[in-house]
């Protein structure tokens, strides 16, 4: 479960750093958010269509130019918000994350943990795995600076479950959520995807049992634990049946 957007305002930008270095910085994640680079992953993924190139290069040039670091900041948000129109939450993030190293918030590196989470579940591996640790980052620098956003916590355990080797800390934050918050609907139905994907059918079915107690019909999770249900169910008919059918020989 994302959180709500953020974007730093002109204030938050222009106190902590002006000018001349605020250029250089700005410049420096432009560069990277438009070039393929093996730090970010983006080899398949730097190249822009003409027109939304051309877009972005009229924007680059007026925060280039720009003097006024409010209107400054607010140019850089209109470039992070016509690379999240266009679908490049890549791009977007790039940039979101060389802004959250400036202004070092919560909610800024929470942008980007979201940006690099909903790109991830776009792209397959190996990129997949890269924008994963992108996004397992970005959380741990929001909750470092807020630990107490349960959200936050709820969507790094999320991520994990995309991080090869990763799943016990999926299932330890998760916890973590629950102890504190034991109606959390989203934790709960994380919950029960990691004790599916780890084979657990029976915490998992009871897991998916409790998101339906606490939802309502017309809450989307309602329904996929619903349907999550039913596929456990027909798992453990098809074992039994096998197992039953090795007895038998």
């Amino acid at each position: 479960m994302h959180r709500a957007r953020f974007f730093p305002t002109a204030t938050q930008v222009g106190t902590v750093i002006v000018g001349g270095i605020f250029l250089m910085i700005l410049v420096y994640a432009l560069t990277v958010s438009n070039e393929p680079s093996e730090k970010t992953g983006l080899e398949e993924y730097g190249h822009l269509p003409k027109e939304l190139a051309v877009k972005v290069s009229a924007l680059e040039d007026q925060i280039w130019e720009e003097d006024d670091s409010e209107r400054k900041s607010a140019k850089i948000r209109e470039l992070i918000s016509l690379y999240t129109l266009e679908g490049r939450l890549d791009l977007a993030a790039g940039i979101q994350r060389s802004l959250a190293e400036i202004v070092n918030t919560a909610g800024a590196w929470d942008l980007a943990a979201n940006m690099y989470f909903d790109w991830m579940l776009q792209v397959d591996e190996p990129e997949r795995l890269i924008f994963a640790k992108y996004a397992i980052d970005s959380y741990r620098r929001s909750l470092e600076l807020n630990p107490s956003n349960i959200g936050v916590q709820t969507d790094l355990a999320a991520a994990y479950m995309y991080y090869p080797g990763f799943m016990e800390q999926a299932v330890e934050q998760t916890n973590l959520v629950l102890a504190i918050h034991p109606d959390h609907v989203q934790a709960n139905f994380n919950l029960g995807i990691m004790m599916a994907r780890t084979k657990q059918f029976d915490r998992a079915e009871n897991q998916f049992e409790r998101v339906k107690h606490l939802t309502s019909e017309t809450d989307p999770r309602y329904r996929e634990s619903s349907e999550a249900i039913t596929r456990i169910r027909s798992i453990r008919i098809v074992r039994d049946s096998s197992r039953l059918s090795r007895e038998m020989r």
